[in-house]
């Protein structure tokens, strides 16, 4: 495909501009003919108080770029447009309501020829906002054939300004060429650092408060462009008696001095008050500090809280200062830094180009957001309702154990690897899960598959683990009852969800359980409820799992099972042919599983006296297998 990114580049500084960069460079990289097109003038001056343009290129400069437009030549507008009539995708790279007018000049220009039109948002509307913004932008993107956004915040900002369809794609890393990786000193710093341009919305105000409400002895690092001067910052250290702990250096940081300034701290803080993506954290996580975030936006999204980083609420003085005090508490910091390890770019940018670039979203009023959810709008709402019930009951009791100091009970030990015999078997279940003050799946005979799946996490790993739900749906057992027994580190991914969601520290996102982003070695169990069935490729499905789990971590997994499977032909179920495991698929994926380095727990019984599940959708009648595996050291 033939592609123009309509964006700054070098020689203009920052985000937006290296982004755009990246962008063309990974477009070319899966295999699209790629041009430039930047601007010689970008706004006005009064716009930006800072410094717009560097001479030394933070990125590898891109070819071919021209720098043809200005923001008052409209004459450029058109003559930019009119050369562009010929490629198959103009992506406009949207920044400040300024650029609204040429840009839509530029597609009224495009109107008739083969070129189809996207819109990447990179804020829909400004931080600090006029009223005529709002109509402004709403001209463009009613203008747009695509339009992209990297928050569901943003979204929602931008479904009050059009009618069409919004596609979320988090912003995947980018990262500087002078950003060399370098491991900090060894020990503690007792010094914090706020890295970047200083504006309103990153909440450094509300990070001055926390320091002087947190640990007195700790110190704090500002390195960046201050919007406006640092008059401001200055009067608030000097009225929180903060002074002589505040070190602020303003102005553009070169990307070589970058890897210096964290050098000597113990964490990078990023206090914002709103946010569209992860590029702070992964700029801490490259220089080997943890990360205490906010939850605004997906700034926080690949902050493991407690494990490389801490998560504190976004304009919260006093959620913040907890989070520091809690970083500081006797050798986190240290057992933190240990933890962090460096994004790797790939998955999210693979990610992000299937949004622009797929032929689907570009057909102009045929774009659809997402896939209708199984089993319609009705039952979507439905799910949704119970996810909210649940999840309220779980925060209701998890404070009710706070405050009373109350321990939950253990699950009895059971089989790690165990056929569903009889109903009897699973109304046991139902009875513990009711004793153990657990939410009761709506589906009884799912309380047994869920309950074995805890029971053996929490008696052989405990509760300071990380796990990942592999193909959850927000309302079902696994997650909540992990969470209520205290565990923090909680991720759940699905390929139908189209974005990222938390129920407190736990995090739903979306994502294939046979291709993640996750690091080697990154989880000490993997449960997968109920989900193999359903079309999943099992060589995949195992690779991916035993990649994902550390030496001598857990996946327990559940699926559908007779040893004598009912006929299910011509029946389907969410997208794919219903499929009944029989002995044999199980046998095989058994050994598919130890090729894999994942070794079977427990004794593999494949015998039933009943068939106690059954299936109203499709009429059938069968049973469930639960079976563990142990990742090789």
């Amino acid at each position: 495909m033939r592609i123009a990114v309509v964006g700054p580049t070098h020689p203009f500084k920052g985000g937006v501009a290296q982004h755009t960069t990246v962008l063309a460079q990974r477009l070319v990289a899966a295999g699209h003919e790629v041009v430039i097109v930047s601007w010689l003038r970008q706004y006005p001056q009064r716009l930006y108080p800072g410094q717009q343009t560097v001479d030394q290129p933070e990125l590898d400069p891109f070819k071919p770029t021209s720098r043809a437009l200005s923001w008052n030549r409209p004459d450029s507008w058109v003559r930019v447009a009119w050369r562009l009539r010929k490629v198959d995708l103009v992506i406009f790279a949207h920044i400040t309501p300024v650029q609204v007018i040429p840009y839509r000049t530029m597609i009224a220009t495009l109107s008739g020829c083969r070129a189809r039109t996207a819109v990447i948002c990179h804020n829909v509307l400004p931080h600090e906002r006029s009223r005529t913004d709002g109509a402004l932008v709403s001209l463009l993107l009613r203008a747009a054939d695509l339009i992209v956004v990297h928050s569901e915040e943003q979204a929602a900002e931008a479904r009050h300004l059009t009618g069409k369809p919004i596609h979320v794609a988090q912003l995947a890393p980018f990262m500087p060429t002078g950003f060399v990786r370098r491991a900090p000193l060894v020990g503690e710093h007792r010094r914090l650092i706020f890295f970047g341009l200083v504006r309103p919305y990153k909440g450094l105000d509300v990070l001055l408060r926390a320091l002087a409400a947190g640990p007195p002895d700790v110190r704090l690092r500002v390195a960046g462009e201050f919007w406006g001067g640092t008059a401001a910052a200055d009067a608030l250290c000097r009225e929180l008696g903060i002074t002589g702990r505040v070190e602020l250096r303003d102005g553009y940081v070169a990307a070589e001095d970058v890897p210096g300034l964290f050098s000597d701290v113990d964490a990078l803080v990023l206090p914002y008050r709103s946010a569209t993506g992860s590029q702070g954290v992964w700029t801490g996580f490259e220089f080997g500090v943890p990360v205490i975030a906010t939850r605004a936006g997906h700034l926080a999204d690949d902050v493991h809280d407690g494990v490389d980083g801490l998560v504190a609420e976004p304009d919260n003085v006093e959620s913040l200062t907890d989070a520091l005090t809690r970083f500081y508490s006797p050798g986190v910091p240290e057992k933190m830094r240990s933890a962090v390890r460096p994004v790797n770019p790939d998955p999210y940018w693979a990610r992000y180009l299937s949004t622009l670039v797929d032929r689907q979203t570009l057909k102009g009023d045929h774009m659809t957001q997402q896939a209708a959810p199984p089993g319609g709008k009705l039952l979507h709402v439905a799910k949704r309702g119970a996810e909210e019930v649940l999840w309220a009951r779980v925060a209701v009791q998890r404070l009710y154990q706070q405050r009373t100091g109350k321990v939950r009970s253990l699950p009895s030990e059971t089989a790690p690897t165990d056929v569903l015999g009889s109903t009897a078997e699973y109304e046991r279940s139902v009875k513990e899960c009711r004793e153990l003050g657990l939410p009761l799946h709506r589906d009884p005979p799912k309380n047994w598959e869920a309950l074995g799946a805890i029971s053996t996490v929490l008696n052989e790993l405990g509760t300071d683990i990380r796990v990942l739900d592999a193909g959850a749906a927000r309302y079902s057992s696994v997650l909540p009852w992990l969470r209520l027994y205290g565990v923090r580190d909680l991720v759940g991914n699905n390929l139908e969800f189209t974005r990222s969601i938390h129920h407190g520290p736990v995090r739903f996102e979306p994502g294939d359980i046979t291709a993640t982003h996750y690091r080697d070695g990154w989880f000490d169990a993997i449960t997968c409820m109920s989900v193999v069935e359903h079309g999943v490729p099992l060589d995949g499905f195992a690779a991916e799992t035993a990649r994902i789990l550390r030496p001598g971590g857990l996946l327990i997994m559940s699926t559908d099972y007779d040893q004598e499977p009912p006929d299910t032909t011509g029946k389907t179920a969410y997208g794919a042919p219903v499929k009944i495991f029989g002995p044999e698929d199980i046998r095989q994926f058994v050994k598919t599983a130890e090729s894999n380095g994942l070794d079977l727990v427990g004794e593999l019984r494949l015998e039933h006296a009943q068939r106690p599940v059954h299936w109203k959708r499709t009429g059938l009648d069968f049973t469930f297998i639960r079976l563990t595996f142990k990742r090789r050291s």
